[in-house]
């Protein structure tokens, strides 16, 4: 036999020893968390802490009946209208692959990940960076989806509220910084077959590269619709 094969050899009966090793309480929440994360695909790769506030003696029954080859399983044919970390789950007792029981178990899971927090109190308006951000790990079972988990994701955003020292971050409390401000000076580039006239002017609304801003030249009470076109460019067509 190679040595490679040795080797597989070895890692398989060490993960069977293991298995059978666990006890009912950790096999059963291994299969909780499998579960979970099959069908919470957010969850995966996340810390779990699976607990069973109410199950002490159901897991003393079973310890007291353990077999080497008992495992356990969400019940196949179990299907949640919306999978949560607090629930009733009826979990399958199977023992020479053969279901021999099957029992319903209050289930709480804790899920840990690292998320983007503030580090300090970021004022409305002020840019996101590795200065006042920082990634921690939060519990996040019950919290929106909708956080970063990047610093990048909020490179060049600025806070829409103040956001306090040790808040985690999520979208809605970020705005990407407009290329062209409210009040800002821009240059209106107002072009027609034939002629392009450049002036001095200040914008009435921000706006993106490509959004349709008004903008207004200094000497003229009149607005004008323009497209912004850089940081500080906008384009008049007539």
């Amino acid at each position: 036999m190679s040595k490679a094969r040795n080797f597989f050899v070895i890692i398989f009966i060490l993960a069977i020893t293991t298995i059978a090793s666990a006890s009912v309480r950790e096999q059963m929440a291994e299969a909780v968390k499998y579960y979970l994360t099959a069908h919470r695909s957010e969850w995966s790769g996340c810390r779990i802490e699976i607990e069973f506030p109410y199950a002490k003696e159901t897991f003393e029954r079973l310890e007291s009946k353990k077999a080497d080859n008992m495992y356990f399983n969400v019940a196949k044919n179990y299907q949640a209208p919306n999978i949560t970390p607090r629930a009733i789950l009826p979990i399958s007792i199977f023992v020479d692959g053969i279901e021999q029981d099957r029992i319903n178990l209050f289930v709480k899971a804790n899920v840990y990940k690292d998320i983007l927090v503030s580090s300090q109190k970021i004022m409305k308006g002020d840019p996101l960076s590795s200065t006042n951000v920082r990634l921690e790990e939060r519990e996040i079972s019950m919290v929106p989806s909708n956080y970063f988990t990047d610093e990048e994701k909020v490179s060049g955003q600025v806070a829409q509220y103040l956001i306090r020292e040790g808040a985690a971050i999520f979208d809605w409390m970020v705005r990407t910084l407009p290329d062209v401000a409210r009040g800002d000076t821009v240059k209106i580039i107002v072009e027609s077959p034939g002629v392009r006239v450049v002036a001095s002017g200040r914008a009435m609304e921000e706006g993106k590269i490509g959004d349709r801003i008004k903008v207004k030249r200094e000497d003229v009470k009149s607005y004008l619709e323009a497209t912004v076109i850089s940081s500080g460019e906008v384009e008049v067509r007539i």
